[in-house]
């Protein structure tokens, strides 16, 4: 049988009639970000975690309930009675998984989510704040979910972003993600440049400085390393900037893109599709406009002049160090 990935320590808290033991991780679990040795959530007893599941924080599992597979229990959360997370799902912030309820696939429950009785969340989605699932409600995925906040009108122009004032924070547990410990962001102010309303979820950051006045990143894109987006500046779809790279003004980038290096993108410019900018290329300027896209690769030191002074066909295949480009469109 193979060896546990965690033991029991000796620290130990009680809820109502039932002990449980802080865990310890005997061997690296890479996915959930955790080394050897490192100390972990609490669990009443060993069979209420398996495969390279992990409970982490001060998540609590207890009763006949288990966790396992590749799920995360972190922060707050609860897992009690008979009730399963397993999968890819995880489970933070204060959410409450009771009764017989399951928890499995890739969901993200998060904030004050309840799963009672005996419901089942299942599918790729996103829950949080106040929405509870009960009776036998099996509920596959689809949009993700949020729930009724009283406090938020999106309307209300009050709520928009004001300059110098923060516009987001960091929500759920982070996830290692290209190697790297990332969180998703929440608005917190209406981003109208952005389309995006107090409340709405976000993409991928690896720590809060990597956005800045405004910028916001989106659906399952990511700005990780010491990126900077600021301004205006929207990141969305599969798209990543990495490394030293900062994108300013009013740019987009979506797709597959990435932006790597200490390459700048800048002003109304454009990255999609699965182009590649990197090095210490720098992509359009404060009065005209640049756009890569398709397989397009920008590398070495190009420069924004060097990028209008030709129209060049998109998606070539030029060697590295070259740059394929579309300008002034």
């Amino acid at each position: 049988m193979a060896r546990k990935h965690f033991e029991l320590t000796d620290c130990t808290q009680r809820v109502g009639d039932r002990v449980l033991h802080r865990i310890r991780a005997t061997r690296d679990l890479p996915r959930h970000g955790v080394d050897k040795g490192m100390v972990g959530g609490w669990v009443e007893h060993s069979t209420c975690l398996a495969g390279d599941a992990w409970v982490d924080d001060d998540a609590r599992v207890f009763r006949n309930a288990k966790v396992y597979g590749q799920a995360l229990a972190g922060e707050d959360a609860l897992i009690a009675d008979q009730a399963k997370v397993y999968g890819d799902a995880v489970v933070v912030g204060d959410a409450r998984v009771m009764d017989q309820a399951k928890v499995l696939g890739k969901v993200e429950l998060s904030e004050c989510v309840q799963v009672r009785d005996y419901a089942r969340i299942r599918g790729d989605t996103w829950i949080e704040d106040f929405v509870q699932f009960t009776g036998d409600m099996d509920y596959s995925g689809g949009p993700d979910l949020q729930g009724f906040r009283p406090d938020i009108t999106p309307q209300n122009e009050q709520d928009d972003y004001v300059p110098g004032e923060p516009y987001f924070r960091l929500v759920g547990h982070a996830r290692k993600i290209e190697g790297v410990l990332m969180k998703r962001v929440k608005a917190i102010r209406n981003l109208p440049h952005a389309g995006v309303v107090k409340g709405d979820v976000g993409g991928w950051v690896e720590k809060e400085s990597n956005l800045a006045d405004g910028a916001w990143v989106a659906d399952d894109a990511k700005v990780y390393g010491d990126a900077v987006l600021a301004g205006e500046v929207v990141v969305f779809e599969q798209a990543r900037v990495c490394d030293r790279a900062r994108v300013t003004g009013r740019a987009k980038v979506w797709g597959s893109a990435v932006i790597c290096g200490d390459a700048q993108v800048r002003g109304d410019a454009v990255v999609c599709g699965q182009a590649y900018v990197c090095g210490k290329a720098q992509v359009g300027s404060d009065d005209e406009r640049a756009c890569v896209c398709d397989c397009a690769r920008v590398a070495g030191r190009a420069q924004g002049a060097q990028l209008r002074s030709r129209l060049w066909q998109c998606g070539g295949d030029g060697e590295r160090g070259c740059f394929v480009v579309c300008s002034g469109v």
